[in-house]
């Protein structure tokens, strides 16, 4: 019985002797690694980055992902958890002391006969069986009034019945396939399941493949990267909360896919090793380090800054940014601050994450007001945290005795960025006017999806 690699190695282990081995398909038995016999990354949901999907009783499988059993994926999992750690440790200091928990989307039903209110019923009740809450209304005299409530909450709508009614219905609403929500017809006895609106960006995809598991019936998908399965950019940005900088550019992008076949991935060198992927890379794209034309994705936080017309930009949310202020500073200071050194290193605002400083600063106007402008989160840590916080690789911390005198620590605006997950600094410790600013980058984790695949 092979039960490891026999060389050592402590990232890998092959127990070709288990019953079940290889408990997933796999044509490279060889490099299968038993060493996650049980997938550490499960419990973190649809964030785990794996090629999952959700059975009708709600409850998440993952027969076909290999993601920890991929020799190559050792360190792309030990980082992941890292990095889940790191947020779970901030959602306990900003909260409670219990970790925030992600709640995904209702699903709303209208129906309009007997039969619909049957189906109605049986696909609540496989659907909060994987606790999702479900309601479910007769349609006669309120299809206006039950649309308008329901179309701006983020929520799915599923009407049973005649296509032509949902889509009057929802029509006077439409905005953009960035805001508008999953929006899907079936039949009354649940033959036919159609996203009809959002079914990449609002997941009706994924919403009708659950529910026709549900009903026995069918998913009919009309999106045209998913009838030729080819790789679809916004459900590859979804699936890692990327920002899609312009919807336009990204249908151009499409529809050129679509037609030739090909793209590219530019992937700056300078934002290389901040990225980890995991899975295969769709057959159809091909990675490169500087944009050269044509049908392009650029992959970069940075202001893109070469020829016109600019390729459709994906912007991972991985600047930190470390703060640190005098009592009371103005927060159009802070926020000039913050905006001129964004500027200066050519770093996209999106793609700020995280806004960082000690805990005596949590309640601090100015740093509060900063963070929401920017719509992210204001991480704080106590002094005890920050002084055990290991620097980036590398990098020194600027120390300061006056700064150390005054809250316990001899830096915040570097250490702060560091304990928010900086794993390296675009930019060290700089002073300006009763103000200090650190700008850090985190690793970003990105999924292809098993092969190659979507969900």
């Amino acid at each position: 019985m092979d039960r490891n690699s026999g060389s050592g190695d402590s990232t890998f282990f092959r127990n070709s002797g288990c019953q079940y081995f290889p408990c997933h398909a796999t044509q490279d038995t060889e490099n299968f690694n038993c060493l996650f016999c049980y997938c550490p990354l499960y419990g973190l949901g649809e964030d785990c980055g794996g090629n999952y999907r959700f059975t009708a009783s709600g409850v998440k499988d993952c027969t076909g992902c290999l993601v920890p059993h991929r020799r190559e994926n050792y360190a792309w999992i030990m980082e992941k958890l890292r990095d889940a750690n790191r947020r779970r440790k901030a959602e306990r200091a900003a909260g409670d002391g219990e970790p925030r928990k992600a709640e995904g989307p209702a699903v709303h039903i209208l129906y309009f006969t007997d039969g619909g209110e049957a189906l109605a019923g049986a696909i609540r009740g496989g659907l909060e069986e994987g606790n999702t809450p479900v309601s479910a209304a007769h349609g006669k005299g309120r299809v206006r009034s039950w649309t308008k409530a329901h179309f701006r909450t983020g929520d799915v709508l599923l009407f049973i019945g005649a296509a032509g009614i949902a889509v009057r219905a929802v029509a006077p609403h439409l905005q953009g396939k960035d805001t508008d929500p999953a929006v899907l017809v079936c039949d009354e006895r649940g033959r036919y399941v159609v996203p009809l609106l959002s079914g990449h960006l609002g997941g009706a995809n994924l919403w009708a493949a659950r529910i026709a598991k549900i009903t026995g019936g069918q998913a009919v998908l009309t999106t045209a990267t998913d009838v030729n399965g080819v790789f679809a950019v916004d459900v590859f940005a979804k699936r890692n909360s990327l920002i899609i900088d312009d919807l336009k550019r990204a249908a151009g992008f499409t529809a050129a896919l679509l037609r030739e076949k090909t793209g590219r991935l530019v992937i700056p060198a300078a934002f290389a090793g901040d990225l980890v992927f995991a899975g295969t890379m769709p057959a159809e794209l091909r990675a490169v380090q500087a944009p050269g034309g044509g049908n392009e994705i650029l992959l970069s936080p940075a202001v893109y800054t070469g020829e016109e017309p600019a390729p459709l930009q994906l912007i991972p949310s991985c600047i930190v940014l470390g703060m640190g202020c005098r009592k009371g500073k103005e927060p159009a200071a802070l926020l000039d601050l913050a905006d001129r050194t964004l500027s200066q290193l050519g770093i996209r605002r999106e793609a700020v994450c995280a806004l960082a400083s000690i805990d005596v600063k949590k309640d601090e106007p100015g740093l509060c007001a900063l963070a929401r402008e920017l719509g992210v989160p204001f991480e704080t840590f106590s002094a005890e945290t920050l002084q055990v916080t290991p620097a980036p690789e590398g990098h020194v911390y600027a120390a300061s005795e006056r700064v150390q005198n005054a809250v316990g620590v001899d830096n915040v605006c570097e250490r702060a960025a560091a304990a928010a997950g900086a794993h390296r600094f675009l930019l060290g410790k700089t002073a300006c006017d009763g103000m200090t600013i650190c700008v850090g980058i985190r690793k970003t984790f990105l999924s292809w999806g098993e092969e190659g695949t979507e969900d």
